[in-house]
């Protein structure tokens, strides 16, 4: 049995679809682990996390799963994420908008190419390393966060997840990307994006073969 936080940043509102997948999940896994819920209400979502972070570790969290308002997953989400026993395992995150590209990346010959969750790599069931994703699904051993230098998260341009996966890259922390869990996320907006609405051009997608090595950013 593990004790896990459930780790969920808001505005003061959540989404109904979210609230019961959250219910579906805790019902699956409150038999098999002991969890806590942890939200924090804010318009700065690294302000949010950071607490959130701190009053998990302080509560004693194992594991911490972020997962955030906006989106729906299945119930054996938890079950699926800590069967892989990495110490940072996520899913590819659709964002709310059409023709976007997703969250994951990779560093190849010196450049950022993005990973696209596509059938393929759902059908085969991959599990790929990649240097960052982001953390609206994402499960990370709190032993993490006690090895990294405050702060965690910031408000950057490119999000305060990716500023998170930047420090993170120092530690050289291996990041894993679960595509058939992916799959099965959902982006809530007007419409609920999945990985099936996701368009990249195909000169900064991954293009197979071994990405470089994660590097200080």
């Amino acid at each position: 049995m593990a004790r896990i936080a459930i780790c969920t940043p808001h505005n003061g509102e959540v989404k109904a679809d979210y609230a019961f997948s959250m219910g579906k999940l805790l019902l699956a896994s409150q038999p098999l682990h002991e969890l806590e819920l942890f939200g924090a209400r804010g318009s700065s979502i690294a302000l949010n996390r950071m607490s959130i972070a701190d009053n998990a570790l302080a509560w004693g969290a194992e594991y911490l799963l972020w997962i955030d308002s906006d989106h729906i997953f299945p119930a054996d989400t938890l079950a699926r994420l800590l069967a892989h026993g990495h110490d940072i395992v996520g899913c590819n995150q659709p964002r709310r908008a059409f023709g976007q590209p997703p969250t994951a990346v990779i560093v190849q010959n010196g450049q950022l190419r993005y990973v696209v969750t596509s059938r393929k790599e759902v059908e085969a069931r991959l599990v790929q390393r990649v240097h960052a994703l982001g953390l609206g699904v994402c499960l990370m051993r709190a032993e993490i966060l006690c090895r990294m230098e405050r702060p965690w998260f910031e408000n950057w341009p490119g999000g305060e997840d990716s500023y998170f996966f930047a420090k993170l890259s120092k530690l050289q922390v291996p990041v894993y990307l679960d595509h058939a869990l992916s799959w099965e996320i959902g982006h809530l907006g007007d419409h609920i994006f999945s990985n099936a609405d996701v368009v990249v051009d195909p000169a900064q997608l991954w293009a197979g073969g071994a990405p470089d090595e994660p590097s200080p950013v």
